[in-house]
């Protein structure tokens, strides 16, 4: 490359030779276009690369990217979206009597043994699990059932379902809270859907939020708080105090 003025006087006259040295005669070509036309030429018709990206995450695609009017040259027909295949198997609910923790802990041939461990070992399974009593679990599932928070519904066949499914329920959000278990492994010992899991989670969480004066209040008098003060002034926790429910 030769330089018709090897020292240019200003900074324009520069830009001028260099401007006159590297200049294209053709206008300039997309590359993007130059490709969509070969391809055009090649297979009969253009392809939408910009609809690439509407795929779902498992691969399949999320619409139909051809245009109606897309022909195959070679084969002359036009160009459809393969149908879905059926489902390999059929899709049934799951039966909440032949659940794992049903068998394991709630069947009334293991019931009783279950009252007896969760009461005294609380390292066993049980505990291990659910950080609490059956006895409790009882006295939640029967506060939700009271208060028609849980209900019969079409896919219960009975009221004894019914009570089953609250419990399981109940044990998979304390499952939840205790141990922060993802919602879809607990179907496997449940056979409850994760769905259905997460949205009794909130329900429940809202529900016991709602009636939190119940079981979590401060004193609101003279009286009450020296009734809790005077119970740590025994244990040697002077001046010291909290929730009322605590010392009922």
């Amino acid at each position: 490359m030769s330089w018709s003025n090897p020292f240019p006087s200003s900074v324009e006259e520069f830009t001028a030779e260099v401007e006159s040295e590297f200049a294209v005669d053709q206008p300039s070509v997309d590359p993007m276009q130059e490709f969509e036309d070969e391809c055009l030429r090649s297979f009969g018709y253009s392809i939408d690369f910009l609809a690439l990206d509407d795929f779902d995450d498992d691969g399949t695609d999320a619409g139909t990217h051809v245009d109606d009017a897309a022909v195959n040259a070679d084969a002359g027909s036009v160009i459809n979206r393969r149908p879905r295949s059926a489902n390999a198997y059929p899709f049934e609910f799951g039966d909440v009597c032949k659940s794992n923790w049903y068998f394991k802990f709630l069947h009334p041939s293991v019931r009783e043994r279950t009252y007896h461990l969760s009461s005294r070992d609380r390292f066993g399974d049980f505990r291990s699990l659910f950080r609490m009593t059956l006895e409790k679990v009882d006295d939640l599932v029967s506060l939700f059932i009271s208060n028609n928070w849980i209900y019969q519904t079409k896919h219960c066949r009975s009221e004894e379902e019914m009570h089953i499914k609250a419990e399981l329920h109940i044990l998979a959000v304390l499952k939840v809270l205790g141990h922060h278990s993802p919602f879809r492994t607990l179907r496997i010992d449940t056979n409850i859907c994760a769905s259905e899991h997460r949205t009794f989670f909130h329900h429940f969480i809202s529900k016991m939020h709602s009636i939190r004066d119940q079981f979590i209040t401060y004193p609101s008098t003279e009286e009450e708080l020296q009734k809790i003060t005077s119970r740590y002034e025994e244990n040697f926790l002077p001046g010291c105090g909290g929730p009322l429910m605590l010392f009922m």
